[in-house]
């Protein structure tokens, strides 16, 4: 198997590894799989010319180490040129590569690969955007929009940008109106401060990721229009995992999700990053479609 190895370089953890050790220690566990690394892409402009070059190699796999945007760019090329992916926990939150179970110590990571496997997980798509973790709107792609508008530098500031930006939005959570349809049927247009669709179900606690890759569904989650409290309160207890115990969440399961918002145009937020929308979407599981390379030692299977 031929692999190309894409690196995010602004990614909240590379920021601070020592990328040589990295390089050196994926050669060998790679050379240990019988794998053969083919070429080595650091991200200058964007991750996504970074996967275009790396894929003039006709790899087998593209092994992507960054955030959970990184990842989703890699699942989408991936899963379109039907080639494996593999993961690095590069980011701040690692979300995606948590559900697949994998060490998040990024030096360990890489030389776990040494013994390793494919395994077939789910792809969920917006329209024509893939993704990996979830896609929200509302209270949290508010606050990540305004924390994108702060400066931050390493995966601590960061975080404390991330607070920062969640205590300014609680103050006045987000109102909207939201049509939503799954598997068919219909749940009327609500009035709602939060709302996320997840590639599976998100587990109980610990902090929001599913712990089944496989389950093939999508979560549906959405709240009530809550104020200052009731936003604290459902922060708190999504990164808790307790979301099962809030009163003012709600939660279903299907296979396909029909979203309707009022306005013509717009914006949410898919694996971290914040995208444009109309205002009619469509979302839906794609069961073990795409492969993974994973190290003999995660527990996602």
């Amino acid at each position: 198997m031929k692999v190309s190895v894409i690196l995010n370089p602004q990614s909240g953890t590379l920021r601070n590894v020592n990328i040589e050790l990295l390089r050196i220690t994926l050669r060998q566990a790679l050379g240990n799989a019988g794998l053969d690394l083919v070429s080595w892409h650091t991200e200058a402009r964007s991750v996504n010319e970074s996967l275009q070059s790396a894929m003039r190699h006709n790899p087998d796999c593209l092994l992507v180490a960054g955030g959970d945007g990184s990842v989703s760019a890699a699942a989408k090329m991936a899963w379109s040129n039907e080639i494996a992916l593999a993961i690095l926990p590069g980011g701040t939150m690692n979300l995606y590569s948590r559900t697949l179970g994998l060490p998040q110590d990024i030096i360990e990571c890489a030389a776990a690969y040494s013994a390793s496997h494919l395994t077939e997980v789910d792809v969920a798509t917006i329209d024509d955007q893939v993704f990996l973790h979830q896609f929200t709107v509302g209270l949290h792609a508010q606050a990540v929009r305004l924390r994108n508008t702060m400066a931050y530098g390493s995966r601590l500031s960061k975080i404390i940008a991330s607070i920062r930006a969640f205590g300014r939005v609680v103050f006045h959570p987000p109102r909207f109106k939201v049509g939503l349809v799954v598997d068919g049927q219909s749940f009327g247009t609500r009035r709602v401060s939060a709302l996320s669709v997840t590639n599976n179900v998100f587990g109980e606690g610990h902090i929001p990721y599913a712990d089944i890759p496989d389950g093939g569904v999508l979560g549906v989650y959405y709240s009530d229009p809550i104020r200052f409290m009731a936003a604290i309160r459902l922060i708190v207890d999504t990164m808790m995992g307790a979301t099962n115990d809030n009163p003012y969440l709600h939660d279903t399961v299907g296979r396909k999700v029909i979203l309707q918002l009022p306005r013509k145009r717009n914006w949410g937020m898919l694996d971290g990053e914040i995208i444009n929308l109309g205002n009619t979407m469509t979302l839906q599981t794609h069961p073990r479609s795409l492969r993974v390379l994973l190290p003999d030692q995660a527990s996602g299977e």
